[in-house]
């Protein structure tokens, strides 16, 4: 079970690097829908949605990544910048619902 998590986590990384954002994308919420409890899918997702512009969706998922590692400096960094980014009225309900991320890809690309 984690080394089949462990490789898809490799996949969506090497996406990432290779700039291939909907494979990467696709692959990290699938992760979260089967993991939702898995930190390091919490935070790259969190990053998907900072760099989107969706600050309210990106704190709101820092804060759950917070919950599992509540002394985590760097989750506390993450939430204060999505919180810079918060003046938007639109929090996705479901980040991994496949309109929102619809919605963050749209924005991503």
């Amino acid at each position: 079970m984690l080394q089949e998590l462990s490789v898809r986590k490799i996949l969506g990384r090497t996406y990432l690097n290779e700039n291939r954002i909907s494979e990467a994308l696709d692959i990290f919420v699938k992760i979260l829908m089967d993991y939702p409890d898995d930190l390091e899918t919490l935070l790259v997702l969190g990053g998907f949605y900072l760099a989107g512009g969706d600050g309210k969706t990106a704190k709101s998922i820092y804060l759950r990544a917070q919950q599992l590692d509540p002394a985590n400096k760097a989750i506390a960094r993450q939430i204060d910048m999505a919180k810079n980014l918060e003046g938007g009225d639109y929090e996705e309900p479901v980040p991994t619902d496949l309109a929102a991320v619809s919605r963050l890809l749209q924005r991503l690309t």
